[in-house]
């Protein structure tokens, strides 16, 4: 069953959102954006949003769903550049609410295919606190929105808590930094020599990806002291020109908006290319590790001297404000505010660190750039799995460099609630994506008269009736929400989420949604059946827009590539509603795929539910599921090899607490181990995030004296053990 079928199970957000931070993973991470993007969660986030604006009380229940949303949003948009129809503005207000109720916001796991590993210089790690106003005209247009007075009350009262002091920051000296808008990067260097290249990476547990294969054929790039014996830690942000925006698109056929989505991609990448050479490395901090061990306090890098930088007195706030301005673009680099950061050295060991962030510097976020626009028209575009998005169609406007035509809307209720018109004139926000509004006390935004557009009633890709189903917002809201969408099994668009979920379930990568749309309305692409006889079809497909001989060489070679494939994995990616790949393993570790079919064939539930975890409900489900996809598999058996790997004894059992390593894993299973959701007095080995975590875990395996091994070690003791 995919993500997405589980969460239409569910009816309130908040039970959603809970399901996705424990399931969200690679494999699915386009499918839970499509999740935040439903009608239901988009409502209660902007719910969430207008009681922070109105100054209402915001409960714990209240807290506790928007620090899940963040998490969800953060491994999505950590994986991929993805649309979740949440604009940064709204991610940063979200965030906003955590932080001012003094919540830590937990950090993700890593989801991309990259190796996990772990930071060595920990304290370069994280992110900076954000104001939004400088002045008291900022502070009136944003009397939601931290302030940099907000910034200095907090300073001075953590100050006179630690010290005793009283201490006016106003006249304290500052430096003004630009605020690069890319990827953040932690490269370690030994002898002035690059070994590791690692992301932020997951704070609690001190996991990153490294990412060092993709400096490899770049590391000329990669700033160095230029003094022999030299170890340290280095924070940078890795960028993208934005000249190279439009080159990129056009070579490598992407719609990015900006540059970041870029850096995003390539970052995320198994294979190097040419694509490697784009990425601009910025310098920002650097941290040691003294002869005792601990990490002394970063310090800034030389480098940031190099770029344009000012030195001035916290209070000259004209000043700050106009070097942010001045500096929106640095050497064809994107900046989206400025870097603050306080000189005295005193005041920083004062502030220091917490929630891994530096208390003594503060990032200046410029607010999104506004215009308006008339509306023309609105249309409604069918999601991969039937849902139904409103996008309002405008008048041409140029914002941020990027001419603006079509703005989703994101849900049904929020069409029915702008309830917008042909000719209305319309605010539009814009930081990362566009956001429309039509705001009742902003003399720019106009009424036509005209009659509003209505929904529509059939589905505009196959014609059939739309339905509207209800769901509750929140458990705690009455409020009712409701998605629209199309349940014709034959609709184009649910053809074409059954051949991207069996790619992504077959773990086929670089055929985007985009590619398989294109085939499909090019007829060269109906079925699944059709990725095996593309080949036949070559001379069409090349002429395609966007397509040509490599493109369409890389498809078939990743195709051909898992061309061999495991029974179980094949039968949980054809799409069968309700049972998982996992659920087929158990089943054909017991029985083979041949008497599997028989069994579906004659309608026989007792030889499923011989088998362990299977139920009534579920063997019917897949005799079902089986029986109205035979053709297409016996087509996959013809076409395909298709095995079923035996497995050996195993050796030794291991249990992870308050950590997950998908890479650990994998190496457990690879040596004949197993993986248990809990300690026994069978469990061999039990990881940690470090020795000094505690757990009801970590307290049963010293009873039954199991082994206790820190994350980081694991790996060498798993290849020295067994």
């Amino acid at each position: 069953m995919s993500i997405l079928d589980e969460i239409n199970k569910l009816t309130s957000v908040s039970s959603k959102i809970d399901f996705l931070n424990e399931n969200i993973n690679k494999e699915n991470i386009r499918e839970c954006s499509e999740v935040i993007k439903q009608d239901d969660v988009q409502h209660t986030i902007q719910f969430l949003l207008s009681k922070s604006r109105n100054r209402e009380m915001i409960d714990k229940e209240d807290l506790y769903l928007i620090n899940s949303i963040i998490k969800v949003l953060q491994s999505i948009y950590n994986y991929d550049s993805i649309d979740t129809g949440v604009s940064d503005s709204d991610y940063d207000r979200l965030y906003e609410i955590i932080s001012n109720n003094d919540i830590e916001v937990v950090s993700t796991p890593v989801l991309s295919n990259n190796k996990i590993d772990y930071h060595k210089y920990p304290s370069l790690r994280g992110t900076l606190d954000k104001i939004y106003a400088l002045d008291e005209d900022e502070i009136m247009a944003n009397p939601s929105r931290r302030s940099l007075q907000d910034f200095v009350k907090t300073s001075e009262n953590t100050i006179k808590e630690k010290t005793g002091k009283t201490v006016d920051l106003w006249e304290e000296e500052v430096y003004v930094f630009p605020k690069w808008d890319g990827v953040s990067c932690i490269f370690e260097i030994e002898d002035d020599v690059m070994k590791k290249a690692l992301t932020r990476g997951y704070t609690e547990t001190n996991e990153a990806e490294n990412i060092t294969h993709i400096f490899q054929t770049i590391k000329s790039k990669i700033p160095t002291s230029g003094e022999s014996k030299v170890t340290y830690g280095l924070k940078t942000e890795i960028m993208c020109h934005d000249e190279d925006l439009e080159y990129y698109n056009k070579k490598y056929n992407t719609d990015y908006k900006n540059t970041r989505s870029i850096v995003i991609s390539i970052l995320n990448s198994q294979e190097i290319d040419d694509r490697v050479n784009l990425l601009q490395i910025q310098k920002l901090r650097t941290s040691v590790i003294d002869e005792n061990g601990n990490e002394q306090l970063q310090e800034l890098a030389d480098e940031v001297f190099k770029d344009p930088f000012i030195r001035c007195k916290l209070k000259e706030t004209d000043k700050i404000k106009s070097f942010a301005l001045a500096h929106k673009n640095v050497k064809g680099l994107r900046c989206d505010g400025a870097v603050i950061y306080i000189i005295n050295k005193e005041l920083q060991k004062i502030l220091g660190r917490k929630n891994h962030k530096n208390k003594y510097e503060v990032a200046y976020k410029f607010t999104e750039e506004i215009g308006y626009s008339k509306i023309k028209d609105i249309k409604f575009n069918v999601g991969l799995f039937g849902t139904i998005a409103p996008v309002a169609c405008i008048k041409p406007i140029k914002l941020k460099g990027n001419t603006i035509e079509n703005i989703s809307l994101g849900s049904i209720p929020r069409f029915k609630f702008l309830n917008l018109a042909k000719n209305d004139i319309v605010r539009i926000r814009y930081d990362i994506i566009p956001y429309l509004e039509f705001d009742e006390n902003d003399p720019e935004c106009k009424r036509s008269g005209n009659k509003p557009f209505e929904l529509i009633s059939n589905c505009p890709d196959c014609g059939e009736p739309l339905t509207y189903r209800k769901i509750k917002s929140t458990e705690s809201e009455s409020a009712e929400s409701g998605i629209l969408e199309c349940s014709n099994s034959k609709c184009p668009c649910r053809i074409k989420g059954k051949i991207l979920n069996y790619l992504r379930k077959m773990n086929i990568d670089g055929i985007s949604y985009a590619i398989v749309s294109d085939l499909y309305n090019a007829g060269y692409l109906k079925s699944i059946k059709d990725l095996y006889k593309l080949e036949k079809n070559r001379h069409g497909i090349i002429n395609l827009p966007g397509f040509g001989e490599t493109l369409l060489d890389n498809i078939l070679i990743e195709i051909d590539d898992h061309s061999t494939v495991d029974d179980y994995v094949l039968l949980g990616s054809i799409g069968i509603h309700g049972i998982s790949k996992k659920k087929f393993k158990k089943i054909l570790d017991m029985i083979s795929l041949n008497e599997l079919l028989e069994a579906c064939e004659n309608h026989n539930t007792i030889i499923l539910k011989a088998c362990p975890g299977i139920e009534e409900s579920s063997a019917n489900k897949i005799i079902e599921g089986i029986n109205e996809n035979i053709k297409l598999i016996d087509f996959l058996l013809e076409n395909l090899t298709v095995i079923h790997s035996q497995q050996e004894p195993v050796r030794f059992s291991v249990c992870f607490t308050k950590i997950r390593s998908k890479d650990i894993e994998d190496l457990i299973k690879s040596k004949n181990g197993r993986v248990d959701d809990n300690v026994t007095k069978t469990t061999d080995i039990l990881v940690v995030p470090t020795l000094n975590t505690e757990s009801n875990s970590v307290e049963k395996a010293k009873k039954y004296g199991t082994k206790i091994i820190p994350i980081n070690e694991i790996e060498e003791y798993i290849n020295n053990n067994y």
